[in-house]
């Protein structure tokens, strides 16, 4: 039996280098296992691409988007200025994190939803309630029940 991954967890190592350049298409530098090959390779392919002495480059921390748990912006410092690359490593959330709404808004709180599927039935986040359509429903339900109830009880 062959096992198909059902998410980028089971397909790609987590970390990621990119170059960002900002006014055309994002372009991938590689996967990695780690944060220092990962910046590793950012270096070694700005020092390819361009001319800045890598003696120069230093890496900062940036803030991270939901997808992401961390992320660094590869700068250089030249002279006291201080001028982006463009590279830019991160660490990808596991799935199980995503599409938390919680970790979305940047809420602290200590657990995760299991599958975004699992959300907000009992799964510990602080916006841990059910969605509007599904209280209505579970109203209807009892106002149902308790119609059914006070009908065998009249009938009784």
């Amino acid at each position: 039996m062959t096992h198909n991954p059902t998410n980028l967890d089971e397909l790609l190592p987590a970390w990621e280098a990119m170059y960002e350049p900002g006014n055309v298409s994002d372009y991938l530098i590689g996967y990695t296992n780690s944060e220092a090959a990962a910046k590793g390779a950012a270096i070694a392919w700005v020092a390819s691409q361009t001319d800045m002495d890598p003696a120069t480059l230093e890496w900062v921390e940036a803030p991270a988007g939901y997808r992401h748990d961390s992320e660094y912006e590869l700068i250089q410092l030249v002279d006291g200025m201080v001028f982006g690359t463009g590279a830019v490593v991160r660490h990808r959330r596991a799935q199980a994190l995503r599409d938390c709404p919680s970790c979305e808004i940047g809420s602290e709180h200590d657990a995760h939803c299991p599958t975004p599927e699992s959300h907000n039935w009992g799964c510990g986040c602080p916006t841990d309630a059910k969605p509007a359509d599904d209280r209505r429903a579970d109203a209807w339900y009892a106002q149902q029940e308790a119609e059914h109830a006070a009908a065998e009880g009249a009938g009784a």
